[in-house]
């Protein structure tokens, strides 16, 4: 009988399906979070301070364009 005993015993293991919590895991999903170190994009801001600086080199091409209408002339 003692035998009998052991094996209804076994399907205590039933209890494994509490595993499931491991779902919980999921959890990490606020790892996500870690996207804000995109922030870091903040410091190439500066750098878009060169092209700015070329602007100021599209008004003399106007100038140059001005020339243009006198050699139509020719």
């Amino acid at each position: 009988n003692e035998e009998e005993i052991t094996t209804k015993g076994a399907s205590a293991q039933s209890g494994a399906s509490a595993q499931s919590g491991t779902s919980a895991q999921s959890g990490t999903s606020a790892q996500s979070g870690t996207s804000g170190t995109s922030g870091t994009s903040g410091p190439s801001g500066p750098s878009g301070t060169s092209p700015s600086s070329r602007s100021n080199t599209l008004p003399r091409s106007n100038t140059s364009s001005g020339a243009s209408p006198p050699a139509d002339a020719s």
